[in-house]
């Protein structure tokens, strides 16, 4: 009982989907509450969190887990750059807005900051926000003090240059230069509080939030999103997420491995959106750039080696599909793929390429199709879960998709790639 009512209390005020944490995340949330709170029992936390006190802060720095580091999926941030270089040599005088949101402790917006400082762009010609519903998490992005852990991403760059580390630390500090580039402030996207005031933004970066959400609420984020951003403003959302931005709207803006889109669609009515958004040109062809974009340059041995398939029908490699994919060639990218296939019937992961990409491309069905592949070749494959979750929902068929989100709860992922 004491479960349930934790669970509808982070549904309502947080949009928690508990299908997606699994049934011991409420039991242990509990225990680490009572244990730092003067409170006697559940029902008298909740109660006082209700208040937006403390015990509030306390309770929400537990349920929300932090899991982020320097350039997570570099793609975006070098997204952002083109962006942003785009408007400068088109003399834009005013700053451009950003939001990162949530921003756990601040690896990426501090991420926007070096790499705008490494691409030249003045500091004054940005102006970066940042934001979440975690009072701790916003202390620590504050303090700017960061462990190796925050390092694992696979971008190389001067990490001397934008913090300080004594020989014998276990930790480096970021300097002030990239520090005062971003302001900090505690807000829920769900309600959007802390968020009302605010001018609307150039680019949101709203990233592996929404999959954690109840339908509602992501109704809710997405609606606030929709408010935070100006026309033709860019949303920039987590690789299993890009299903739910079409779904409200958005448009593809040509980068598909940035996992961006364009704030460009009349929104009179959530079904009218949906409608609108799948006769968007740029949905018939993703890879096809709307005007102001840069086209990323074609890796070239990839190229060849396309050449190569479609001439000898030789057998591309899985890494050189992901390739494809993360150049927005999404044509290409399926075919390799279906040539992997051929030669690999039995490939779980294949087929869990070809459903990423096939939904990508905005091919619902076939999408459908081949990631009920993968999962019946790898039933314990909780990415495959997730994503077929995603193009259910874009489908309308929640139940479905909520049976596959509890699945992937209950799931341990041991699945690796092959």
């Amino acid at each position: 009982m004491e479960t349930l009512e934790l669970r509808n209390f982070l549904a309502a005020n947080l949009g928690l989907d508990a299908d997606c944490v699994g049934p011991d995340y409420f039991k242990l949330l509990i225990q680490r509450i009572s244990a730092e709170t003067v409170e006697n029992d559940l029902a008298s936390i909740l109660e006082a969190a209700a208040s937006r006190g403390q015990v509030w802060h306390t309770l929400v720095d537990h349920a929300v887990v932090p899991e982020t580091w320097f350039f997570r999926d570099e793609t975006p941030f070098d997204h952002v750059v083109n962006i942003i270089e785009q408007r400068r040599r088109a003399t834009t005088s005013s700053p451009i807005r950003i939001l990162s949101c949530p921003c756990s402790t601040g690896e990426e917006p501090y991420s926007l900051a070096i790499a705008l400082a490494e691409a030249g762009v003045p500091p004054t010609y940005v102006s970066i926000d940042a934001a979440d519903v975690s009072a701790s998490a916003i202390r620590s992005a504050q303090e700017g003090i960061f462990r190796a852990r925050s390092f694992r991403g696979r971008k190389q760059f001067d990490r001397l240059r934008y913090f300080s580390h004594a020989g014998d630390s276990l930790t480096w500090r970021i300097r002030s230069a990239i520090r005062d580039m971003v302001q900090f402030r505690l807000a829920n996207m769900v309600s959007c509080e802390g968020l009302e005031t605010l001018e609307p933004y150039d680019i949101v970066l709203c990233r592996n939030l929404l999959i954690y959400l109840h339908t509602l609420a992501r109704s809710s984020v997405m609606n606030n999103l929709g408010k935070l951003l100006k026309e033709n403003g860019v949303l920039i959302v987590g690789h299993a997420e890009t299903a739910i931005a079409r779904e409200y709207g958005f448009v593809g803006d040509g980068t598909p491995s940035a996992f961006a889109f364009i704030k460009a669609l009349p929104r009179n009515s959530h079904k009218a959106s949906i409608g609108q958004a799948k006769q968007s040109p740029s949905q018939k062809n993703p890879a096809r750039l709307q005007k102001g974009n840069v086209e990323r340059p074609i890796d070239k041995p990839v190229a060849e080696a396309a050449a190569v398939w479609s001439k000898d029908r030789l057998v591309p490699t899985l890494m050189q599909i992901r390739q494809f994919g993360d150049q927005g060639r999404l044509k290409e990218a399926e075919q390799a793929c279906q040539l992997y296939l051929d030669r690999v019937p039995e490939s779980a992961e294949g087929y869990f390429l070809l459903g990423v990409i096939q939904a990508s491309a905005g091919n619902v069905r076939a999408a459908e199709r081949a990631l009920r592949k993968a999962l019946y070749l790898q039933p314990q494959n909780t990415s495959a879960m997730l994503h077929l979750a995603l193009v259910y929902e874009s489908d309308g068929d929640t139940d479905r998709a909520a049976v596959l989100r509890k699945r992937a709860a209950n799931t341990p992922n041991t699945v690796g790639r092959e």
